[in-house]
C-alpha cells in the first residue's frame, strides 16, 4: 500500500467508522478495554446500525423526489379549471 492510498478518504469506510464510534458512545464503552462479549454486541450493533443508515435515501435523493412529485402536482392541476389561486376580488 502506497502513503497515497494510505492516506486517501474513502467516504464508506468513514460512515462506517462514524457510526462505530457513535454506538461506542452511545453504550459508554472503550474498545481497548472491552470485554469479548461487549465488542461482539458493539461490532453487530454497528452493522445494523450502519445498514439501515445506508438503506435510508439520501437527502439529495429525497429532494430529487420531492421535486419531481412538486411537478407532477403543477401539470396535473394545469388541467382543472378553478383549482388555482382565487383573484382578489372573488375574495
Amino acid at each position: 500500500m502506497s502513503a497515497k492510498e494510505y492516506f486517501q478518504r474513502d467516504a464508506e469506510r468513514d460512515a462506517f467508522y462514524r457510526t462505530f464510534y457513535q454506538i461506542c458512545r452511545r453504550f459508554n464503552v472503550t474498545w481497548s478495554t472491552a470485554t469479548p462479549e461487549v465488542r461482539a454486541f458493539i461490532e453487530e450493533a454497528t452493522r445494523v446500525t450502519y445498514e439501515q443508515e445506508k438503506a435510508k435515501p439520501s437527502i439529495r435523493e429525497r429532494l430529487e423526489d420531492a421535486k419531481r412529485e412538486c411537478t407532477e402536482r403543477k401539470s396535473s392541476e394545469k388541467g382543472h379549471p378553478g383549482r388555482g389561486t382565487p383573484e382578489h376580488g372573488d375574495l
